[in-house]
């Protein structure tokens, strides 16, 4: 493996970026607007990279997610002080007071090792999903596979779906659901103990309960899901809504670095979404169980406030 390295500490900028979706881009037209020298680090693996649609973002209803965040990344690059690189950060360290410094391997043919300089860092690099383990769910991820009913259910509307909720959000979804189509099959592994009140309730809605497991799922991506049941039944749908687990993207540096995790496994930040330890932010999914693509922009501009706002307040050291 032929790896070089360069150590640029003459590189300085006032805010280094890990990651580069939704929250991180954002981050950095704010910035860029504000004249900020920033630094983008992005591995181009989004949480959404293989999602054919998204919805609920004024302007861009319906739109393609990986479309969206072309056109983005084309506006950044029109910032001469803006720079986007294809990477995985790898290392951060200092403090506010005496600025950090960012390691980070680019994902060229020599997968360059960089060291630069930062006043500020923000985290964007977001989640990722873990699926159930049930043979066949990877194929039919995320095309028939959903955690979200705001993000596609319109899309779905008077189709066969179904809700594999084995815990106490089953009959919430299950309300939520009904909305966008009369047929509903609530799927419990028999883990869900539903009151007599609950059950009166979605029988008044027609929503269909099936206590067995699902062990297999086949189809046809783009048209349709079958589901093996453990009793040997099978049941064809359109889709499965599943509200997934996740963990957080660089885990390990953000333990390294000892951000306080909430209880939910996410980043813990204050109003201004600057995390446990001064000078380091976090912004979109990892900060909030609101994962939207609306609330990830929303996050990157106030967090881009905040830090421009930091920023014009400190006085540099003259020699």
């Amino acid at each position: 493996m032929n790896v070089t390295a360069e150590k640029i500490h003459s590189e300085q900028y006032d805010v280094v970026i890990v990651g580069g979706s939704f929250s991180g881009l954002s981050l950095g037209l704010f910035l860029g607007n504000a004249m900020r020298r920033v630094l983008i680090v992005d591995a181009y693996s989004p949480r959404n990279e293989q999602s054919h649609i998204m919805y609920n973002l004024i302007g861009r209803n319906e739109t393609e997610p990986c479309s969206l965040l072309e056109d983005a990344k084309a506006e950044l690059l029109s910032f001469e002080h803006v720079t986007l690189c294809h990477g995985t950060v790898t290392l951060v360290s200092g403090n506010e007071k005496t600025g950090f410094t960012v390691a980070y391997s680019k994902f060229d043919a020599q997968k360059t090792n960089i060291e630069v300089a930062a006043k500020q860092v923000a985290f964007a690099s977001g989640v990722k999903d873990i699926l159930p383990q049930i043979e066949g769910i990877e194929t039919f991820w995320p095309e028939h596979i959903f955690h979200c009913p705001y993000c596609i259910a319109y899309g779905i509307k008077g189709l066969p779906v179904a809700i594999y909720s084995p815990n106490e959000e089953a009959y919430m979804m299950a309300k939520i659901i009904n909305k966008w189509t009369g047929d509903v099959l609530l799927l419990t592994e028999n883990k869900v103990m539903l009151s007599d009140e609950e059950l009166a309730e979605l029988a008044r809605l027609d929503v269909a309960i099936n206590t067995s497991e699902i062990v297999k799922i086949t189809g046809d991506v783009g048209d349709h899901i079958e589901l093996h049941l453990a009793t040997g039944e099978r049941i064809r749908r359109r889709g499965l809504f599943i509200h997934l687990p996740f963990h957080l993207n660089n885990e390990a540096l953000l333990m390294q670095l000892g951000l306080a995790i909430t209880q939910e496994g996410l980043v813990q930040v204050n109003e201004n979404y600057q995390t446990s330890k001064a000078g380091i932010y976090a912004v979109g999914d990892m900060v909030t169980l609101l994962q939207k693509v609306s609330h990830a922009i929303h996050s990157g501009n106030a967090a881009g406030f905040a830090i421009d706002h930091v920023l014009s307040m400190q006085v540099d050291d003259v020699a």
